[in-house]
């Protein structure tokens, strides 16, 4: 039997459409999965890749008085700090050292910066809030006693814009009158507590830092 032209070549056409079918279904399936970068994203409790600082050069020596504050620029952290007292009367000197952040290859960004509401007084410690590093220091007199402000920033990584985690470490070792302390490497200050007397030769000094991840 004789089967017409027209329907030799639809049933060719849909052999055709068949093969191909398989072809690309065949293709599809050997093709890797794409990746989903979102499932590698940590959660903020999870410590993840610890961050570099980098420490800047130290800050200008300035004559502390009542008042006078002492600041990193944005987006940096106090890595360390340097009092000295000279003169005839006694006059506090400080200078600070400030240093960049990054994690994972990213900068690492400081938020609005806190301060406790009110001047700290000689002995009492003071330690930044969970996961905050000190970006800035001020002094007060208060009567006859010595106070400090001091100022906290919360931290943010660049990849995630997760919160970045402080790990402290323990306290430094006691400092007396002048002196130059910096936290170790890849640590940065969350804490300092003085027990200054009257007169220098009861000025005491301790600190904390902290690990960021």
């Amino acid at each position: 039997m004789n089967i017409p032209a027209s329907i030799q070549t639809l049933r060719t056409w849909r052999y055709i459409g068949f093969v191909a079918c398989l072809l690309a279904a065949t293709v599809f399936s050997t093709l890797p999965a794409h990746a989903d970068n979102s499932s590698s994203k940590p959660t903020q409790a999870t410590p993840r890749t610890p961050a570099t600082i980098t420490p800047g050069d130290w800050g200008n020596e300035v004559e502390f008085n009542p008042g006078y504050t002492l600041k990193c620029l944005s987006n940096q952290v106090l890595v360390g700090v340097a009092p000295r007292y000279g003169g005839i009367n006694e006059k506090k000197y400080m200078k600070i050292r400030c240093a960049s952040v990054q994690q994972n290859g990213q900068p690492v960004t400081t938020s609005a910066e806190s301060s406790a509401d009110t001047p700290v007084r000689q002995g009492i410690k003071y330690q930044c809030p969970a996961n905050k590093v000190l970006t800035g220091i001020s002094w007060h007199a208060e009567n006859s006693y010595v106070a400090n402000r001091y100022f906290c920033s919360a931290l943010t990584d660049g990849l995630w814009q997760l919160p970045v985690e402080t790990i402290v470490g323990p306290d430094s070792a006691d400092h007396t009158s002048s002196h130059s302390y910096e936290c170790p490497a890849n640590s940065a200050l969350v804490a300092r507590w003085d027990s200054s007397g009257s007169g220098t030769s009861n000025y005491h000094v301790k600190y904390n830092c902290a690990t960021l991840w």
